[in-house]
């Protein structure tokens, strides 16, 4: 649960969602400009690691 807890509070600061409520009746929502982000644009190319081996 501190996890949880850890990583909520991350995604909060980082402004990619909103806390809403207190306590026991807290509960989060996605952040406005977040709503926006596609994964599609990502360039996963550039993400992979280099293994050292060819496709051939």
């Amino acid at each position: 649960m501190i996890k949880l807890s850890t990583d909520l509070r991350d995604l909060r600061d980082k402004n990619i969602i909103l806390q809403k409520g207190k306590g026991r009746s807290t509960y989060y929502i996605p952040n406005y400009s977040f709503q926006y982000w596609n994964p599609d644009n990502i360039d996963y190319q550039t993400t992979k690691k280099n293994t050292g081996k060819t496709d051939n």
